[in-house]
C-alpha cells in the first residue's frame, strides 16, 4: 500500500485494481475506447448495517457497458474478496457486499486504521498531500 494515502484513498484504489482486473479475466466488458472512465467514488453509507464505505461504480458503468449494475456490482465484489483472501496486506478491504440496485459495500479491515495511522505518524507533514 501506498504511504501517504487516506483509507478512502486506498479503498478507491482497491476498487481501480478490482475494475481492471474483472475487466482482464473477462467478467466485464473493455469500456468503449472514446469513453472517459469515471472517478471511482467512495462515500460513508447512510445506514452504518451497510459497511463502513460504499461505492456506487457499478451504477456508473452500467450504460457504457451495457450491463445490469447488480453484474458489475458482483463483478468488482467478486475480486475485491479475491484480493482480501489472497492478498490481506495489499488492501484496507475485510469484506465486500453487493446492495440492489448496485452498491459495493465495503467493510474495513482491522488493521487499515493502525496502518493509516501509522503513515500519518511517521510523516505528517506529507501525510494526504500527494494523492
Amino acid at each position: 500500500m501506498t504511504t501517504d494515502a487516506s483509507i478512502r484513498d486506498l479503498t478507491r484504489i482497491a476498487i481501480e485494481r478490482a475494475w481492471a482486473r474483472a475487466t482482464a479475466n473477462g467478467a466485464l466488458p473493455a469500456a468503449p475506447e472514446d469513453w472517459v472512465a469515471p472517478a471511482v467514488e467512495v462515500d460513508r453509507p447512510a445506514n452504518p448495517v451497510h459497511g463502513d464505505l460504499s461505492t456506487n461504480l457499478a451504477m456508473q458503468l452500467a450504460r457504457p457497458l451495457r450491463m445490469s449494475p447488480l453484474v458489475i456490482a458482483n463483478a468488482l465484489t467478486t475480486e475485491l474478496n479475491r484480493e482480501t483472501a489472497d492478498s490481506p496486506a495489499s488492501t484496507p478491504l475485510a469484506e465486500a457486499s453487493v446492495a440492489p440496485p448496485g452498491f459495493v459495500n465495503l467493510h474495513l479491515a482491522d488493521g487499515a486504521l493502525e496502518t493509516v495511522i501509522g503513515y500519518v505518524l511517521a510523516d505528517p507533514d506529507h501525510w494526504g498531500r500527494s494523492l
